[in-house]
């Protein structure tokens, strides 16, 4: 990282000390066989997909961003389509959604039935989308959405969660638990199925744990965070994998909530 790239990356974390260590969050190794590592789809029926979305809370610098995947009963994460839009018009994204669904659904061998789980980011100027009129008669099917404890949509990326969601996606990548679908799915204007993988896996090799080092040994202990914002970047997709990855178990444990969508 040069010295004018790792400035303006402390900048934007907004005055984190200069002695803070950074590292990528994710296996680069195993980033780099991901991009070779295909999944061929027998054709079978896929029961669930998972759709993580990012609502572009970040603002300016943020993209709304969808991921979708399914995972194999030996829960093998297959990445099967991505999207990424400017702006936060609500009608757009909500148009986006339902056509990227749709895409799946027509694209994937297996997957026309498939039952859809949206996995959000909690963003209170976004929550109203999941039950609108336009998402309810789109033609989706049945689809949930999963939601916090107090029945919030969504879910909060704490620094808590977002050190969970690290770890659990980056074990999928050391043992080689995740595959793209050959076939990979992406209908956005003005972006080809490659350059949208190419921005998902690129976002994946730049995503960053930062450990800020106590002020001295007597004095707290160092702070961890994560981000792929380092210059004018963005994590966008990053998160949205991360999210349905790690909401995926919760969907299948919480029956009072979820039961009827399984």
């Amino acid at each position: 990282m040069g010295e004018a790239h790792s400035s303006t990356f402390l900048t934007e974390m907004r005055g984190l000390a200069s002695d803070a260590n950074i590292r990528p969050a994710f296996d680069q190794g195993g980033i780099r066989d991901l991009m070779t590592n295909w999944y061929k789809h027998d054709g079978s029926a896929i029961s669930h997909i998972f759709v993580g979305v990012d609502p572009a809370a970040g603002g300016a610098l943020s993209d709304y961003a969808i991921v979708s995947a399914f995972f194999t009963e030996s829960d093998q994460l297959v990445i099967c389509g991505a999207e990424t839009a400017k702006g936060q018009d609500n009608a757009i994204n909500v148009a986006l959604i339902i056509q990227h669904v749709m895409a799946l659904r027509r694209l994937i061998p297996g997957a026309a039935d498939s039952r859809i789980v949206m996995v959000p980011e909690s963003n209170l100027a976004t929550e109203h989308i999941w039950g609108t009129r336009e998402m309810r008669h789109s033609g989706l099917g049945q689809y949930a959405v999963m939601r916090e404890d107090n029945n919030r949509v969504g879910t909060r990326t704490s620094k808590e969660l977002k050190h969970t969601m690290a770890i659990l996606l980056n074990t999928k990548i050391v043992r080689r638990n995740i595959f793209v679908l050959d076939g990979f799915v992406s209908i956005v204007d003005g972006s080809s199925t490659e350059d949208m993988l190419d921005k998902l896996l690129d976002q994946m090799k730049n995503y960053s744990r930062i450990v800020k080092p106590p002020r001295d040994k007597h004095h707290g202990s160092a702070l961890v965070s994560y981000t792929g914002k380092s210059g004018h970047g963005h994590d966008d997709l990053v998160i949205s994998i991360q999210l349905l990855n790690v909401m995926q178990p919760i969907f299948w444990t919480k029956k009072e909530d979820y039961l009827q969508y399984h």
